[in-house]
């Protein structure tokens, strides 16, 4: 190989290095705390009260009937969703209520929670209990109730100024975003079913 093809082939290897060096360095904080969660094969099913990731639709169900009959939780609204009150309000305050539903497999596995959550005392014309205020204190609830990772900022895009708070722990994603001046959707989602085929 003469000298000028041995410079142009070092040149092109160069750039084809340097470019693979800038792809990774452009994936975002989000795609690389996925794949170091999912790589370390670490399984957080436990979501809340008694439910977890995997429980079969006759589980969620049979588990949901004792918890209301111990008065844990009750039917939500149009009997769409589950209620559940967190915590006692406070002086000045007020209580919490969480909605929640689970997603099936085709096998029959929950594998995604959706949520949504809500100050009981949310008036339109009440800023102190409106979502701004309340997508704090539903991150701190969660840091709380499973610790590890902190939530990070994700961005949905140019097209749209909506953010989402991600929190991922080995398997178990957590996402928060403002839905309106009232709510806070959220979703627990096991990242080994929806990245399967990735993986």
């Amino acid at each position: 190989m003469d000298q000028l093809k041995f410079l142009k082939l070092r040149n092109s290897l160069f750039v084809l290095a340097f470019l693979m060096l800038l792809a990774g360095c452009m994936e975002s904080e989000y795609s690389r705390l996925v794949k170091r969660e999912l790589n370390s094969e670490v399984r957080y099913d436990s979501l809340f009260l008694t439910f977890s990731f995997g429980d079969q639709r006759r589980n969620f169900f049979s588990k949901g009937w004792i918890q209301n009959s111990e008065g844990l939780i009750k039917q939500g609204p149009n009997n769409q969703n589950v209620e559940y009150l967190m915590g006692e309000a406070k002086k000045g305050s007020s209580q919490i209520r969480m909605l929640f539903y689970p997603r099936f497999t085709e096998e029959d596995h929950m594998y995604i929670m959706d949520l949504s959550f809500e100050y009981l005392g949310w008036f339109p014309t009440t800023d102190k209990f409106n979502s701004e205020n309340l997508l704090p204190v539903i991150k701190d609830t969660l840091m709380n109730w499973y610790g590890g990772n902190s939530f990070i900022k994700v961005s949905l895009g140019d097209e749209t100024e909506e953010d989402l708070w991600v929190k991922v722990d080995g398997n178990r994603q957590i996402t928060l975003r403002i839905i309106d001046e009232q709510t806070v959707e959220g979703k627990m989602e096991d990242l080994s079913i929806k990245y399967k085929d990735k993986l």
